[in-house]
């Protein structure tokens, strides 16, 4: 398999691991740009891909950056290193996830617990309550639009809780119409919101946000409702005794890895993740030739931002690439600097 033409860019590439991915790369043809520390672990490297193939062109940077293996390691001993969302992207381990959600949550104030939920008597229709930033043009509100949609009203009465911006778009206007209560709590203190949660008896309370950009975990951590559910926004472990259930299936959370988890994992078969079936397709379908993609070949795709594409991850894929023969990796164009870089 030759990669003529073609550039590997290599982390950590001055010693181990790093300098064996970049010499491979420089043995199949590739140029390779290297990253490192040490200048002159770098210029031996540079050695090594120019051995391996010569008239190599391995061109060295160094630079000074807290490497993935130390974030992880600081992560792990109860450092706060990143938000417990970023870090799912930046550690593989799900014990190490559960360590930067715990060492997040100390940063929740301390405020005096609401009283014990009163039992509710038996009969009437279970009152499920979502709650999300992102009722709107968003991901999640894109996804689970149906899924509001198609809860058996003669079971179930929803509500949805909204604390995001109250912008109209099609799919909040869409989703206002998906539940049987749809209430904007933006302008409420988490201690009002969870008092309005259980006056209006919610039964479940399910978090599409977790710790997500303007979660609220912190109105969870006052015991709104009786049950509570993680779902769909954020699928790692909230580390937290108030959340009760994490909705996932066996790719997103393994049966080994549940040991790391808080909450109890309800495993849906098959994907844990919805998808609206009344969303059109595009017709025609455009060609490989108009999307910038090559006649042949299989094409690996990842569509998630840029930000979440890691050194590590990265020459995980290149690797991949390398094995595969006239395989393309097809990217989202998320901005001009994650382009170039």
């Amino acid at each position: 398999m030759m990669l003529a033409g073609k550039v590997a860019l290599v982390t950590g590439a001055s010693r181990g691991i790093g300098r064996a991915i970049a010499v491979d790369f420089a043995r199949h043809g590739a140029d390779v740009a290297i990253f490192g520390r040490d200048t002159a672990a770098l210029e031996e490297t540079i050695e090594d891909c120019r051995a391996a193939r010569p008239g190599a062109r391995a061109v060295p940077y160094a630079v000074d950056v807290t490497s993935e293996a130390e974030n992880a390691a600081a992560a792990a001993a109860g450092e706060s290193v990143v938000p417990p969302f970023q870090g799912l992207t930046l550690f593989g381990s799900p014990a190490t996830q559960r360590q930067v959600a715990q060492t997040w949550l100390r940063t929740i104030p301390e405020r005096p617990a609401l009283p014990v939920i009163p039992r509710r008597s038996a009969g009437g229709k279970i009152r499920i309550g979502y709650f999300s930033g992102d009722f709107r043009d968003h991901p999640v509100g894109i996804l689970a639009a149906e899924l509001f949609e198609l809860h058996d009203r003669t079971r179930f009465e929803v509500f949805a809780f909204s604390f995001g911006h109250d912008k109209p778009d099609a799919v909040r206007n869409r989703l206002k119409g998906a539940f049987d209560h749809f209430i904007d709590v933006s302008m409420k203190s988490d201690h009002d919101i969870a008092l309005l949660i259980r006056n209006l008896g919610i039964d479940i309370a399910v978090d599409l946000g977790g710790f997500t950009q303007g979660g609220k975990a912190s109105m969870f951590a006052l015991r709104a409702a009786p049950l509570q559910v993680g779902y769909l926004g954020y699928a790692g472990t909230m580390g937290a005794d108030f959340m009760d259930y994490l909705v996932a299936d066996a790719t997103v959370v393994s049966v080994a890895a549940r040991r790391f988890y808080a909450e109890k994992i309800i495993s849906l078969p098959n994907s844990f993740m919805p998808h609206d079936s009344t969303r059109a397709v595009a017709k025609p379908a455009p060609s490989r030739a108009a999307l910038g993609l090559p006649a042949t070949g299989f094409v690996f795709c990842g569509f998630n931002n840029s930000y979440k594409i890691t050194p590590s991850r990265f020459a995980t894929w290149m690797r991949i690439l390398a094995r595969v023969e006239g395989s393309v990796l097809w990217l989202s164009e998320s901005s001009e600097l994650a382009t170039g870089n």
